[in-house]
């Protein structure tokens, strides 16, 4: 009873001196208690690719290799390149609570060859369950290609506003090569709340360096479901948006409608119907998304058959918005004979506006090819 009784005393005395004391009690606001940013996604892939899947659509796949998840066709032995397509695809992430979230990364990146070899990094709220049918947005932006296998380079990306409060975002890792291959070593990815300065975002004020846009390119940087193909439009009607192509070139995206693949008996590259009095036979491709800066000018090369008879009739438009049709910009073309085609080089000016988007519409009579484009900014 003694016991018992001192010890009431020591705990009746603890209690009277948290009540009476002038020390403060730790205090908190109703319903806020400890916050911590939530992680999504945190994988090292040093031995498993853990909440991604390997999807192969065609030659090799991805494989975990030196402890990174690693892509390449090229095979060390045979000295061979296997034309591949592969996507490392993560689970469905929730961020229907999530105000800001990012994705971070290391990684070398060797070998790189424009036209050739691909590597993006691609997002969405609308996976089918298959990464070549899946509406994809590219938020690749630049990668550094590395000069040795022992220095990486770190991606970050704040994930774009319109995936925050969704929540079934997929995050996918895509790598492709033709002919050559190049090679990507990727480990320590995380996406979790909160916000990065940003890096591999950059838009180039050129594309590519100063390299045009060609068919090459168009082709190799498909986005979405709808194919190019060969010397026929297929099911693309210039009234219907889900039937137009999309590519993207140094992180700005295209459509396209009524366009396919030149055979080359007519003119080279990239092919665009034309009609002067039908609308649904007016082919046309536009930047969806803005150039970083206004445009300064822009180069067009179009191809003709030198058995041909007939030049380029076209409209090239420019805007403020998506997609213009209004204001058109006219240019003088400089004409060379190449081979078996003639070569029609535009320089279109538009300096004196500010303007971040143009349409390349063919509103004249009969199609058009065109061999390059190449933007230059302010």
């Amino acid at each position: 009873m003694k016991t018992i009784f001192k010890l009431a005393i020591a705990l009746l005395a603890v209690f009277s001196f948290a009540a009476c004391s002038d020390v403060p009690m730790p205090y908190e606001e109703p319903g806020t208690g400890n916050t911590s940013e939530d992680t999504y996604l945190d994988e090292t892939f040093e031995t498993s690719f853990g909440k991604f899947t390997n999807v192969t659509v065609k030659g090799n796949a991805w494989a975990i290799d030196y402890k990174t998840a690693k892509a390449t066709g090229y095979d060390n032995s045979s000295q061979k390149t296997t034309a591949s397509e592969a996507y490392l695809v993560s689970s469905p992430v929730d961020l229907s609570k999530s105000n800001a979230a990012y994705l971070q990364f290391e990684y070398i990146l060797r070998y790189v060859r424009a036209g050739q070899t691909e590597n993006k990094v691609l997002i969405t709220d609308n996976y089918t369950g298959n990464p070549t049918t899946t509406t994809w947005t590219d938020i690749t932006g630049t990668l550094t290609e590395g000069s040795d296998w022992t220095t990486f380079a770190t991606y970050k990306k704040n994930i774009p506003a319109e995936f925050l409060g969704k929540s079934n975002v997929v995050i996918a890792l895509m790598y492709s090569c033709t002919t050559t291959s190049s090679t990507i070593e990727i480990k320590n990815l995380i996406m979790k709340d909160g916000t990065v300065e940003e890096s591999g975002t950059t838009t180039p004020e050129t594309p590519t360096s100063g390299d045009a846009m060609t068919i090459d390119n168009i082709k190799s940087n498909k986005t979405g479901n709808i194919s190019l193909d060969t010397n026929k439009y297929g099911s693309q009607s210039v009234s219907d948006e889900s039937t137009w192509y999309s590519w993207t070139f140094d992180g700005i995206t295209y459509q396209g409608a009524k366009i396919c693949i030149s055979d080359g008996k007519n003119g080279e590259g990239l092919q665009m119907q034309g009609n002067a009095t039908d609308a649904s036979k007016q082919g046309f491709l536009f930047n969806k998304t803005a150039f970083s800066k206004s445009i300064k000018s822009i180069t067009l090369v179009l191809s003709v058959a030198t058995s041909s008879k007939y030049g380029p009739e076209f409209n090239l438009y420019a805007g403020t918005e998506a997609h213009p049709k209004a204001k058109a910009i006219s240019a003088t073309p400089e004409q060379k004979e190449s081979g078996n085609y003639k070569e029609y080089t535009y320089t279109f000016d538009l300096s004196s506006g500010d303007y971040k988007y143009f349409t390349l519409a063919n509103d004249k009579v009969g199609a058009i090819y065109v061999k390059s484009m190449k933007v230059t900014l302010k």
